[in-house]
């Protein structure tokens, strides 16, 4: 799969760390939701090169 890293945002430091940014391959994710408790969860994994 192709990179489109020319449409990022160029790195910077923040609170002196560096922030590049990553191609995102797959983001999975669940929720549930409790409307009982009014409570709610949720779990994700990204895969990334």
């Amino acid at each position: 799969m192709a990179t489109n890293f020319h449409l990022a945002p160029p790195p910077k430091t923040v609170d002196g760390l560096a922030a590049v940014p990553i191609d995102i391959q797959t983001i999975d994710a669940g929720f549930i939701f409790d409307g009982a408790a009014s409570a709610a969860t949720a779990d994700a994994t990204i895969t990334y090169d």
